[in-house]
């Protein structure tokens, strides 16, 4: 509810909302659908986000909010549980990038992902080994990356949201991925 009001207050901010676990199609909350004002406000927030993402096979059915608001169905995207699922992943195509490609996909969680070592390491190995940005890339798929080193800068891309296909095909054909463990007080 408190994105749809923000949304309606900056309509030209872009709002992806995500549902773990539906309103009305969840039968541990509401087993008969949801009461009338659940469903009108379900219905509201669905109409104004840019793009809604749902997880199904736990809580929700599959389809079950394409089916719920076929209008909205561009904009409705489905992650399998645990957002793998490797007979899907068998029919994304690999993304086809020319220079070498580390790869991070999910959220930098701001505060405890400090990202300086990295772009040290990323400095010292495109300084030592004489590299220029058609040779590597390192691409950041979510989040931006704050205080990127200026010296690394022209090897690092970040790419806003797009649907979970897209997103695998970039994974896919990186040559590696990159894990970031968050540090914590």
């Amino acid at each position: 509810i408190v994105g749809m009001l923000i949304k309606l207050l900056n309509p030209n901010l872009q709002w992806i909302m995500e549902y773990r676990d539906s309103w009305n199609g969840n039968p541990n909350h509401f087993p008969e659908n949801g009461n009338p004002l659940s469903r009108k406000v379900e219905q509201a927030c669905i109409q104004q986000c840019d793009n809604l993402i749902y997880y199904d096979g736990i809580q929700v059915q599959k389809g079950y909010y394409e089916s719920e608001f076929p209008d909205q169905a561009e904009n409705i995207h489905r992650i399998e549980h645990w957002g793998y699922n490797d007979l899907v992943m068998d029919t994304i195509p690999s993304k086809a990038m020319d220079p070498f490609t580390v790869i991070y996909a999910g959220n930098l969680y701001g505060k405890g992902t400090e990202l300086s070592p990295l772009f040290e390491a990323v400095h010292r190995f495109v300084q030592k080994n004489d590299i220029d940005k058609t040779e590597f890339q390192l691409i950041f798929l979510g989040d931006k990356p704050n205080s990127i080193k200026e010296e690394v800068r022209r090897f690092v891309t970040s790419l806003n949201w797009m649907p979970y296909s897209e997103a695998m095909s970039y994974v896919k054909g990186a040559d590696y991925g990159l894990y970031i463990n968050r540090l914590y007080d």
